[in-house]
Parts: C-alpha cells; structure tokens; sequence
C-alpha cells in the first residue's frame, strides 16, 4: 500500500523548539559603534590585540559596555553579536579605503562633514561598476578614526600576496662586496 502523505505532513510530531525562526538583527546606532569601539581601542592599548583577532573575553567586555551603556537595547547584543557586527565593520571599512584608494581615484575626504566626497560623474561611475559603493555618497561615517586605529594593516586585503602561478619580481641587485684593505 502507498501513501499520498508527503514526508514530514505528520505536525503533531514536530516539536515547537524544532521551528527555526531568523536570527534577530541587531540594530547598531552610531553611539553603539562608538562603544564597541571604544572597548576595543582600550584592550588594543592595553596590548590585548592580536593579529588573529580579539579573545572571547574582550567581546564580553563590549556586550557589557553596550548592555550598561548602548542606546539600542534589544535584541539583546551578546558577544557573537559584537564580533559578527566588527566584522561588517571591517567590510565596510575596506570600501572605505578603496573608494579613497591612493587619491588618484577622484575620490576626497571631508573631515568637517565626515563623507567621502566626489564629483557627481565620479560617483556614477563608481556605483554602476559595483553597487555597494551606492551607500557611500550621503553616509555619514563617523568611525574611521578609530577604524585606522584598530584594523589598518590588520585587514587581509590582497596586496602583496603571492600567487604560486606568477613569476616572482626579482630581487633588486646586490651591491658588490669589497674586502677590508690588508695590512
């Protein structure tokens, strides 16, 4: 005998914890970046950075901070929350220094109103090669202070990697060695 029941029809067998709901998102005002990154800035001087990263007793030590001082109460934002969110953190600082790149890129910096600046045409043109960058024309960024501080040469970008399929650059050539004079 075959059944019509499709597998997993049977609900009276399926446990309310068994549900998966979505992750809650947390909301991060700027004042909650401010206190994420300031816990990290004072661990970083008190020599508690490595280049892997930060202990999980550090990313308590924010939870903490926010939970006493955070604007943006709930969700609630747990360790995981603070490290998940310093990683988009990075993310988006690595746009931050590649729309500013070596300032050939018709790309500026506005210290007075904290917005990377550009010509219209150059924005246009940035945002159709990749969208993300769309974000950046009217936001308003006040971390990147404390971003240089934290992640600047820590961010894994690519440059100078070494692809095992490419030919090496040559050494530079070596001065000649001269001998001490005899006596």
């Amino acid at each position: 005998k075959t059944s019509s029941k499709k597998k997993g029809a049977n609900k009276e067998n399926t446990s309310p914890d068994a549900v998966k709901t979505p992750a809650e998102r947390c909301h991060w005002p700027d004042v909650d970046n401010i206190i994420l990154l300031g816990r990290l800035k004072a661990e970083k001087a008190g020599g508690n950075q490595s280049e892997s990263g930060w202990k999980k007793t550090v990313w308590v030590g924010c939870a903490t901070d926010l939970a006493k001082d955070g604007v943006s109460k709930l969700p609630v934002k747990t360790w995981e929350k603070c490290r998940d969110h310093f990683t988009n953190l990075k993310k988006e600082f690595s746009d931050f220094k590649e729309l500013l790149g070596s300032g050939l890129s018709g790309f500026g910096w506005d210290d007075a109103t904290k917005r990377v600046i550009a010509t219209d045409e150059v924005w246009d043109a940035k945002i159709k090669a990749n969208k993300r960058f769309k974000v950046w024309k009217e936001k308003i960024y006040l971390i990147h202070d404390d971003m240089f501080y934290l992640v600047d040469g820590v961010v894994a970008t690519g440059a100078g990697a070494f692809n095992p399929g490419q030919t090496p650059p040559s050494s530079p050539p070596r001065a000649p060695t001269v001998s001490p004079p005899s006596e």
